[in-house]
């Protein structure tokens, strides 16, 4: 375990973050500035591209983060460092991958800040080695397809989502908070082709889609079965709102307001499911008085609370556990809800081509399916 923990080490460098008399997570949680050696079960990780400048985004939300409110019941958080950088582009991301691999084998929930969305890729990499069976997750106001559509382009921040639709060992990919002026009808076909966006209901004239910010903002609880169903979460700061968050990357005047995007990453650390986050998509220049890193650090701050308040729902127990409730039919028209009361959650059972799932859903889901209404995460993956 030593020799272990010792060559994660190795992929670090050291963070000093001065915040004088104002921090309280940092003494209240475990946090240090080097691997701590036992009884950790979150890592925050830093990650930055070989050239990135105007400061490391990591240690701005760093600064920010430990001046939060600590003291969680069940958690001791270590603050790893940031990924050592090396000579080559891709050093870092060859890093964050071992380090992803090693810490969640163990259980250790890994919270990665970073500048380019692309590490998500090597979040997922990390993660495949023992798990092959991911279901990815991203907030953002855009799919990041690129232009062509032509998965043999070389990947970078503008398309690394393309390989991931087809991605062996990604079962589910969902993006949440997209803003439909951004994506081309090409690009919405073939999101919808590759099982990527909920249709909340079409016509001959138009197609709603449940996770378009618009249908969200409406009821963002919608978002719930869909957050606690996600293994990797990655997260672009550009879903937020230029004025809540203007040192984004490329900045709308529209988006998710502040409060919305920490009550997603609330549900988010709620699941007994995820394993990695990731935060990326701004860049300090363009902060105005650490506005955007005061909001990542509190965005963060309710994800490992959610974290804290995990109820051990499925799939940490067996579904057993919870209440069964039938709805009769035929053949594969028979419904199976389950209910667990510890924190009012709903499940429903899935014929899909890899045997049935248990998919989470709402309520509302099980009350309309008494009424003969299939719930909308049943025909999305029914058979597929």
């Amino acid at each position: 375990m030593e020799n272990e923990e010792n060559s994660i080490e190795l992929f670090f460098d050291n963070v000093e973050i001065n915040t004088g008399n104002n921090a309280h997570m940092q003494k209240k949680d475990s946090f240090s500035g080097q691997l701590c050696k036992k009884g950790y079960n979150v890592a925050l990780i830093g990650v930055s591209d070989h050239n990135q400048k105007n400061g490391c985004v990591a240690d701005a939300i760093r600064k920010e983060l430990y001046t939060l409110k600590g003291g969680f019941k069940h958690l001791k958080i270590a603050d790893l460092g940031n990924i050592k950088q090396g000579t080559r582009k891709n050093n870092s991301f060859f890093g964050l991958q071992c380090v992803i691999e090693q810490l969640t084998a163990k259980g250790v929930v890994c919270i990665v800040m970073g500048n380019n969305q692309n590490f998500t890729c090597a979040m997922v990499e990390g993660l495949r080695q023992h798990h092959d069976d991911i279901s990815l997750s991203l907030l953002d106001s855009r799919f990041d397809l690129g232009t062509s559509l032509n998965v043999s382009s070389k990947t970078n921040e503008n398309n690394f989502l393309l390989p991931l639709t087809i991605h062996p060992a990604i079962s589910f990919c969902n993006v949440i908070g997209f803003q439909q002026y951004y994506c081309s009808d090409a690009q919405l076909q073939y999101m919808e082709q590759h099982n990527a966006i909920d249709t909340f209901h079409r016509n001959v004239n138009s197609i709603d889609y449940t996770t378009r910010i618009g249908r969200l903002r409406q009821d963002l609880f919608r978002a719930e079965p869909i957050l606690r169903d996600t293994d990797i979460l990655s997260i672009d700061m550009n879903v937020v709102r230029q004025a809540d968050a203007p040192a984004a990357t490329h900045p709308s005047p529209n988006g998710f307001w502040g409060e919305e995007a920490c009550q997603l990453l609330q549900y988010a650390g709620t699941s007994d499911r995820i394993a990695v986050a990731g935060l990326f998509g701004m860049e300090n220049k363009y902060d105005q008085r650490g506005q955007t890193a005061a909001l990542a650090a509190q965005m963060l701050w309710h994800f490992i609370e959610g974290l804290d308040n995990r109820a051990g729902d499925y799939p940490a127990s067996s579904i057993d556990k919870c209440k069964k409730l039938i709805i009769p039919g035929e053949d594969e028209n028979e419904l199976h809800f389950f209910f667990s009361d510890k924190l009012k959650h709903w499940w429903v059972e899935v014929p899909t081509k890899r045997g049935k799932r248990i998919m989470a859903c709402l309520a509302k889901d099980y009350e309309e399916a008494k009424s003969g209404i299939k719930p909308n995460v049943w025909f999305r993956h029914f058979l597929k």
